[in-house]
């Protein structure tokens, strides 16, 4: 096989592929687009600024969400740093670490 019919086998591969991955993540955005959108228009007329700011009361049958959205946002913004700081240190340790070549 030559190496130009290799290359163009490579580059049709490649392209392929990140068409795949462009349409899966299109496909996904999509998704997250309607269900939002769908959820805005269903709960906007129930949506209060009471409901968002109050804790729950009744045994969470009346009252807000606002311990819910504090502490999804408390988990998000934990799970942010951690994973920054752990890919930040193996990013730093593999680059700085110097590779051994084979000899031979």
């Amino acid at each position: 096989m030559s190496s130009k019919t290799n290359r163009s086998a490579r580059t049709w591969a490649a392209r392929s592929g990140f068409g795949v991955m462009r349409l899966a993540a299109f496909v996904n955005v999509a998704s997250l687009l309607a269900i939002i959108g769908l959820i805005i228009v269903e709960a906007l007329p129930g949506l209060s600024w009471e409901f968002l700011t109050e804790p729950p009361k009744n045994m969470m049958t009346e009252g807000g969400i606002w311990p819910c959205l504090l502490g999804t946002f408390l988990l998000a913004m934990g799970s942010l740093v951690i994973n920054s700081t752990t890919s930040l240190h193996l990013s730093m340790s593999c680059t700085s670490t110097p590779t051994r070549r084979a000899r031979g």
